[in-house]
């Protein structure tokens, strides 16, 4: 299991850009596939926010999401989807075929953050904990107490 960065402080277009969250996330895209929203060259790993990063933020968000404000926020949808494993392996944009979709599990949304008390059942299983950056499926449920607050994206086509 790979280690989660955080950062402090907002980082991009109108952010707070302190250096130490600058490195941070260049470092984060520079891990990413071109295909998957990467660069398409690496971001040089200097505490500057110049508009080379800014345009890599923006690339990174319209793939992932299809939508970009340029700006990475701590614990918000670009800083959990950053993290996400398994963006560094390049992989064909080839739409599936209905067969292929049929056999496939797609996710619909992602939990990036929460407060208090929240629990997350799966298709077919039994409430658990929940975890930010935890992916749900399709007919997944998310349950919060009173004092409970889930932040949730929606982050694939649900199909």
């Amino acid at each position: 299991m790979s280690a989660i960065t955080l950062i402090r402080f907002s980082v991009g277009a109108g952010g707070v850009n302190d250096p130490a969250d600058v490195r941070a996330i260049k470092s984060l895209l520079n891990r990413i596939a071109p295909e998957r929203g990467g660069p398409a060259q690496k971001l040089v790993e200097t505490p500057a926010a110049d508009a080379s990063l800014t345009d890599a933020i923006i690339r990174f968000q319209a793939a992932q999401f299809g939508w970009a404000d340029g700006r990475v926020e701590p614990d918000k949808a670009t800083m959990a989807a950053l993290n996400r494993p398994g963006l560094d392996i390049a992989i064909p944009w080839v739409l599936p075929n209905a067969e292929q979709r049929a056999r496939s599990v797609s996710y619909a949304a992602m939990l990036t953050s929460f407060s208090g008390t929240v629990r997350v059942r799966l298709p077919g299983g039994t409430w658990e904990t929940a975890r930010a950056g935890m992916t749900l499926p399709r007919n997944a449920n998310v349950q919060t107490d009173d004092d409970g607050r889930a932040s949730i994206v929606f982050v694939g086509d649900g199909t």
